[in-house]
């Protein structure tokens, strides 16, 4: 699945609008018993558009917003 383009995502109290650029999720540790795979974290790389708060308390302060919860959130609702 390819997920190149712009998505809402919903981050903790954010709506937020992402342009994803790049998309590359990497690829899973092998489990056998012999391995030393521990697979690969991938990438992904995204610029934020805009984003809106559906609480009154957050006020519209984009400085709220980390890029970590917004990769988490991109992986959690488009890629799985």
């Amino acid at each position: 699945m390819d997920i190149v383009g712009t998505h809402t995502v919903v981050v903790g109290d954010w709506l937020v609008d992402v342009d994803i650029t790049n998309f590359d999720p990497g690829w899973p540790a092998d489990m056998s018993h012999d391995s030393v795979d521990p697979g690969g974290d991938g990438e992904c790389i995204f610029n934020v558009l805009s984003a809106a708060a559906v609480c009154r308390d957050k006020g519209g302060d984009m400085s709220l917003l980390d890029d970590e919860g917004v990769h988490e959130a991109i992986l959690e609702q488009l890629w799985h």
